[in-house]
């Protein structure tokens, strides 16, 4: 697993399964236990269904997406007021 963040890697850990594969709730901002919080805000997240390249993802971070891309699988906006 690749953690990008404005493009850069940040994080690269192996996973023992596929995150399709788990049974277990997929964490955003946080790891299994309340101990490794996000220290920030997210927002946007866009997960696919293939590992995408560095430059796949500088090439794409600021672009608008429809949503039906293919590959996508789930895109959140987390650009809505507070509250």
């Amino acid at each position: 697993a690749r953690l990008y963040l404005d493009g850069e890697l940040i994080a690269n850990s192996p996973l023992a399964a596929p995150i399709s594969s788990r049974n277990e709730p997929l964490n955003l901002g946080r790891l299994r236990s309340n101990s490794y919080l996000l220290n920030g805000q997210l927002d946007e997240v866009r997960l696919w269904n293939y590992g995408r390249s560095q430059l796949e993802i500088k090439a794409a971070k600021d672009s608008v997406l429809r949503g039906d891309e293919a590959g996508l699988v789930a895109l959140y906006h987390f650009d809505e007021p507070a509250g």
